[in-house]
C-alpha cells in the first residue's frame, strides 16, 4: 500500500482553475490519488473499461460488397424494437443500458431514423462512461482513508467544503451538513447511510441544476493544493465532485442555462419533491 506523503500531483493545480468543461481528465486525477483496498476482489475492482468498441454510426456504409448483398431483412416489428429500445437507453441516460441499446441499434438492418441519432448517442456514451469511471474509482477508497477523515472533530475548513459540496449533490442539504458533527454520520465506510453508499445508488443526471451549481461554488471556492495538503481521503472526494459537476454540465448545457444555484430554502423543497 502506497504512504500518503508519496502522492505526486504537481500539475493538478495548474489545471483545477482552468475553467474549461471536459478538458481535465478527472478519472486519470483520481487514480493519482486514491488506492485500491486490499479486501476488494477482483470482480469489484473492475476498472470500468468499455470492453465493447464505439460503434459507428457509418458502420453499415464501411462494410464491404458482400455485406451490402446479404440477405435484407423484412421483420420490421424487430427493427421497431430495436429503435424503441435505442430511445428509451438515450433518454433514460444508464451507461450500460445505453452501451447495449447501441450496440443492438447499429447491427442491420438499421432504422434509418436512427443513423442521426447514433452519433448523440455515442457522444453520450462516452459522458457516460467517464461518470461511470469516477463512481467506480472513488468506491474503491481504502477504508483507511474514510476512517482519516472521521478521526476529526473539527477538521481544517477546506475538508469540511469538499464533504459539504458531496453531500449535496447526494441530497444531503446544507442545514444537515452546516456542523462536522452532522456530516461524520455519514463518513463512515460500511454502513447503509455511509457517503460511498449513497455514490454508489446515485444517478448524478437526476440531480437537480440547482444543486448542481451550488455544489459548484462550494468546491469552487477550494483549490486541489490546499485540499491535498490537508486530507488525501479529501482531495478523492474533491476530484469526484468536480469531475462529476464538469460532465454534467456538458450533458444538460441547456438546463444549467437557465437554472440558478440551489440555496438552503430551495434545497429543502427541492429534496422534498424527490
Amino acid at each position: 500500500m502506497k504512504n500518503v506523503q508519496t502522492i505526486r500531483m504537481e500539475t493538478i493545480e495548474n489545471v483545477s482553475n482552468t475553467g474549461e468543461i471536459g478538458e481535465i481528465d478527472w478519472l486519470s486525477k483520481m487514480e493519482e490519488v486514491i488506492y485500491i483496498s486490499e479486501f476488494l476482489s477482483d470482480e469489484e475492482s473492475d476498472n470500468g473499461n468499455d470492453e465493447n468498441p464505439t460503434i459507428n454510426e457509418n458502420e453499415s456504409e464501411s462494410g464491404n460488397e458482400e455485406k451490402g448483398n446479404q440477405q435484407q431483412h423484412n421483420d420490421q416489428e424487430e427493427v421497431a424494437k430495436k429503435a424503441l429500445n435505442f430511445q428509451n437507453a438515450f433518454h433514460e441516460k444508464d451507461y450500460k443500458k445505453l452501451k447495449i441499446a447501441i450496440d443492438k441499434a447499429s447491427v442491420e438492418p438499421i432504422n434509418p431514423l436512427l443513423f442521426k441519432d447514433l452519433s448523440k448517442a455515442n457522444e453520450l456514451k462516452g459522458n457516460l462512461k467517464k461518470i461511470y469511471g469516477l463512481q467506480k474509482r472513488i468506491l474503491k477508497l481504502d477504508a483507511k482513508y474514510i476512517a482519516e477523515l472521521n478521526q476529526y472533530n473539527q477538521p481544517p475548513t477546506v475538508i469540511h467544503l469538499v464533504i459539504k459540496s458531496t453531500l449535496l449533490i447526494l441530497s444531503i442539504g446544507e442545514v444537515q451538513t452546516d456542523e462536522w458533527k452532522e456530516c461524520k454520520v455519514f463518513i463512515k465506510y460500511a454502513c447503509s447511510n455511509s457517503i460511498l453508499k449513497k455514490i454508489k445508488d446515485l444517478k448524478i443526471l437526476n440531480v437537480h441544476p440547482g444543486i448542481i451549481l451550488r455544489a459548484q461554488e462550494i468546491i469552487d471556492e477550494l483549490n486541489m493544493q490546499e485540499v491535498r495538503e490537508a486530507s488525501a481521503g479529501a482531495a478523492a472526494f474533491y476530484l469526484w465532485c468536480k469531475g462529476n459537476i464538469d460532465i454534467y454540465k456538458k450533458i444538460k448545457k441547456d438546463e444549467m442555462e437557465k437554472s440558478q444555484p440551489a440555496y438552503k430554502d430551495s434545497q429543502k423543497n427541492i429534496f422534498s419533491s424527490t
